[in-house]
């Protein structure tokens, strides 16, 4: 999508244009998502507004029910985490190794997926063309992940 952004001609810059049309975009998927996403099982409804709803009163009642057969715990509308609850998991040492280890591939990926276009425009490509070279990983990633949830 930067790609195809980059090469418009207006008035702003191109980086401002990108980040203009990307930023509204995601701003409207936020507003779609508060207006439309259920707040949970117990409560299928919008945050916004309990007239807004996707679900008709048998599809909630089916909701629930899945739910609570899924896990009896969830029965109950309201948990709320308790003093000892938090403590024994900021306690468990088991938490930490996934800890360092996401926060060491995040790191690492976020900053190369960031600054990848860069580095492709300095092996020569122009920005539209490196822009677009980088954006093949995604793409890789997307029929990986989609493939993933349709093999289960």
């Amino acid at each position: 999508m930067a790609a195809g952004i980059l090469r418009l001609n207006h008035p702003l810059k191109p980086w401002q244009f990108l980040f203009l049309i990307e930023g509204s975009i995601a701003i409207f998927c936020g507003l779609v998502f508060l207006f439309f996403l259920p707040g949970s099982p117990q409560r299928p409804f919008s945050v916004v507004s309990r007239r807004l709803t996707l679900f008709t009163e048998r599809e909630r009642e089916i909701i629930r029910a899945r739910v609570v057969a899924d896990d009896r715990a969830k029965a109950a509308v309201h948990h709320h985490l308790s003093q000892t609850e938090i403590f024994a998991a900021l306690g468990n040492w088991r938490n930490y190794p996934h800890l360092v280890i996401a926060i060491g591939s995040i790191g690492t990926t976020g900053a190369l997926n960031q600054y990848l276009p860069l580095l492709i425009k300095n092996f020569g490509f122009g920005t539209i063309r490196a822009n677009a070279m980088s954006a093949v990983g995604g793409w890789i990633s997307v029929i990986l992940v989609v493939s993933a949830g349709l093999l289960r």
